[in-house]
């Protein structure tokens, strides 16, 4: 599922946060079909945010309309990249009219000896419309530019109409333009090539006397495709979206999507608080001098001893809590699956079943075998852990359940993966 959402005008600066009066949107899933498209008003937009299928950020993509942005294919001299990329900015200079220091530059990959793809916007306005689809809800995790959406073939010449705008993609450029302007555009796009040249219009077509006189304008064959859809445009270019070096990503740099968070180490970061409080805790002890502190740091050792011995009842001797701990978590015993393993797949099962909660762990790493003791909402729930479990490959087994108002308490059984 893919979420595409085309800015139509800059963000509102008002007094708290920039915001957005209007844009358009289209979902389309993973088969090509859309789910969900609009224009106008963000309300829509907003709702959508909260899509599962959107969590990702790669999920939404920002489509920024090409006249708010300079896309072109630069040359740049060097032996290496490193030099290639720091006179790239200085190469850009003669494309532009304005300030340099004030544009988000972003490229796509930088090859020794051919043409660089470039993507130039105001940094302050892509600055606006990234806080302003954050404040509806959204994360995304790139943004292209719409005429970079038409093709990702450079022979082709590619011209899509939209009202009185009109998209062009011809030799790595992708430019909006006036619709008048159009015949002067495609003049300047077929001079110098020759052979057979394609030149594809969607959603509308030239006069017959611009197509003659387009054929004058160079030495090559034009083959006029005229392609209808019964689409909106920003539909039918949401359907030509492949990511890849055509589509320059300008949320690169500074504006990069913050990295998505491990989500093993998500399900255990409860588990290594735990464990750096007990190690801080035992450091403070160490280092003071006092009677209290001393038998603070006894109490603690004493409490952590009692949890490892309740989750590890077989291990009789204990030395060293946070080692022997340590130890347990990372290994197995005997080839077979080890505690993390064990209590991974418990807490997914148990996640998966509300109004469920794990009561008390013990793992027999011996017998390879974990026995739990769980709170359930019903016996339907409990079957469905069970289930879970099962389909997962491990040997389950209700020793006791017990209807206590309402709640079930049950002995879980686990042992190793088949």
């Amino acid at each position: 599922m893919r979420l595409f959402v085309r800015l139509d005008e800059p963000a509102e600066t008002g007094a708290v946060e920039p915001t957005l009066r209007s844009a358009s949107w289209v979902m389309i899933d993973s088969e090509g079909s859309v789910r969900s498209q609009g224009s106008g008003p963000v309300g829509p937009l907003a709702e959508l945010a909260g899509s599962p299928a959107l969590r990702e950020s790669d999920r939404t993509i920002l489509v920024i309309p090409a006249q708010f942005c300079l896309a072109v294919d630069i040359e740049v001299p060097g032996n290496r990249i490193g030099q290639i990329r720091r006179a790239l900015p200085f190469a850009l200079e003669e494309y532009l009219a304005g300030d340099l220091e004030t544009l988000h530059i972003a490229t796509g990959p930088i090859v020794r000896g051919r043409p660089i793809r470039v993507v130039a916007i105001e940094r302050k306005l892509l600055v606006d419309w990234l806080a302003a689809v954050r404040a509806l809800g959204l994360n995304p995790g790139s943004a292209v530019v719409d005429s970079s959406l038409l093709t990702s073939s450079d022979d082709d010449i590619v011209v899509m109409f939209d009202g009185a705008r009109t998209l062009l993609r011809a030799g790595g450029n992708a430019v909006s333009i006036d619709a008048d302007d159009l015949s002067f555009a495609l003049v300047a796009a077929v001079e110098g090539r020759s052979g057979e040249q394609r030149v594809e219009l969607i959603n509308g077509t030239l006069p017959e006397i611009a197509k003659a006189e387009l054929s004058q304008a160079t030495s090559a064959r034009l083959d006029f495709v005229t392609t209808e859809t019964d689409v909106p445009p920003l539909t039918s270019l949401a359907l030509r979206y492949m990511p890849g070096p055509s589509n320059v990503n300008m949320l690169a740099g500074a504006f990069a999507p913050p990295r998505p968070h491990n989500a093993v180490w998500q399900q255990w970061q409860g588990v290594a608080a735990l464990l750096a409080v007990w190690v801080g805790v035992a450091l403070l002890g160490a280092t003071a001098r006092g009677l209290w502190a001393d038998h603070r740091a006894q109490s603690l050792n004493d409490e952590a001893e009692a949890m490892y011995r309740s989750y590890f009842p077989d291990d009789r001797r204990v030395v060293d809590v946070y080692r022997q701990t340590a130890a347990r978590l990372g290994s197995s015993v005997g080839g077979g699956p080890g505690f993390v393993a064990y209590l991974g797949e418990l807490t997914r099962a148990v996640s998966a079943a509300a109004g469920s909660e794990v009561r008390s762990i013990a793992f027999n790493a011996d017998r390879s075998e974990l026995n739990t003791e769980l709170a359930v909402s019903g016996f339907d729930r409990l079957d469905g852990i069970k289930a879970a479990l099962a389909d997962s490959g491990w040997d389950v087994e209700i020793s006791s359940a017990e209807q206590q108002g309402n709640q079930v308490y049950a002995r879980v059984r686990m042992r190793g993966a088949q």
